[in-house]
């Protein structure tokens, strides 16, 4: 706007030493305004009191009314006066947020990276804030807290659901409400969350896909009823469930972004497991075997398990790329390469 002139303040107030505020003072020709929030909290107050007709301060926030006075003084006199009033800490970095990253994903597993790149008009944060969601709606920073950053959060928590990246924008008035009435476009990335592969039957073919498998990103974890010896790295990578299949298949949470590859040592295991695992959500299932064995499977699913065709088409099996495979490593590879395919599709529809 012509005329208008802007100042942003960091300050620690002197009765509240251990929350930060931010201050936009900014002057439209004659009229001067005043916005603070807090940076460490949420959800952050949205109620206001006002020091005069032209300046509005958040509920909670004691300032001293006779530092408002723009009117009998020139707009950097005001700054100046505020300045005074508080004790002063350097401007916060919206890089700081990314040293928290690790400690952020240590705590909550995964996350999603949220990262105002773009604003025009009055907004609450400016471009390059950045914020934390946990699953669980937990954030750390912030980006303008009241309604935009409750929407933002939802989203969040949708790209950490889809494990798919977004992009929104939002208009503050006419979406949200707020009377700061600019707009805000924010980038959401899913972060720090490894899809779960379930690997039922960790004989050869199973411990090679899951060497494999981790090498490009997935969180292995390796059931099978059979005493079984890994080796230390092995031990260390992996996850190992010793049990019967049907009874420690209920320690593992199945969403649409698990991988879960049926290989037992006997073929009625593989069938039982694949009517079980067939009727809940996941990215990909597999069961591996000959054309024989994947037809009888496919009959016995629709007259004795009540699968619809299209059920029985969601699954992988002969699981893998069609490939001349014959050892353990080479079908590994060629099962690993269709689970890339589909994480792959998947992120990229």
């Amino acid at each position: 706007m012509k005329g208008m002139r802007n100042a942003s303040l960091h300050f620690v107030p002197l009765f509240k030493h251990k929350a930060y505020c931010h201050v936009e003072l900014s002057e439209t020709c004659p009229n001067f305004y005043i916005k603070t929030w807090p940076l460490t909290s949420y959800p952050v107050q949205t109620g206001f009191q006002s020091f005069g007709p032209q300046h509005l301060i958040p509920q909670g926030w004691a300032f001293n009314p006779s530092v408002l006075s723009p009117a009998q003084s020139g707009f950097q006199t005001f700054v100046s006066q505020i300045k005074k009033s508080y004790i002063w800490n350097k401007k916060p970095s919206p890089m700081t947020l990314y040293p928290q990253i690790p400690t952020f994903l240590s705590r909550h597993k995964s996350a999603a990276l949220c990262i105002v790149t773009g604003t025009d008009g009055s907004t609450p944060r400016k471009m390059g804030s950045k914020m934390l969601v946990a699953p669980d709606g937990t954030i750390e920073g912030t980006v303008g807290g009241g309604a935009i950053e409750k929407q933002v959060i939802d989203d969040a928590l949708e790209a950490i659901r889809t494990q798919k990246p977004i992009k929104k924008f939002y208009h503050l008035e006419e979406d949200l409400g707020m009377e700061c009435g600019g707009s805000v476009e924010v980038y959401i990335e899913p972060i720090g969350r490894r899809p779960a592969l379930y690997i039922f039957g960790a004989g050869h073919v199973g411990r090679a896909l899951a060497g494999f498998a981790r090498q490009v990103g997935f969180e292995i974890t390796l059931l099978d009823f059979r005493a079984i010896s890994f080796t230390e790295e092995e031990k260390a990578n992996y996850r190992f469930i010793h049990g019967d299949y049907f009874e420690t298949m209920d320690m593992l949470d199945f969403d649409e972004n698990s991988y879960i590859a049926i290989m037992s040592p006997t073929h009625e295991h593989d069938f039982e497991l694949l009517a079980r695992m067939g009727k809940k959500p996941f990215a990909y299932l597999g069961m591996i075997g000959s054309k024989r064995k994947v037809a009888k499977a496919r009959e016995r699913l629709l007259s004795e398990k009540n699968y619809t065709q299209e059920e029985i088409d969601a699954v992988d099996m002969p699981m893998g790329l069609p490939m001349a495979a014959e050892t353990p490593e080479e079908i590994a590879i060629s099962i690993l390469g269709k689970m890339i395919d589909v994480r792959n599709k998947k992120l990229n529809a």
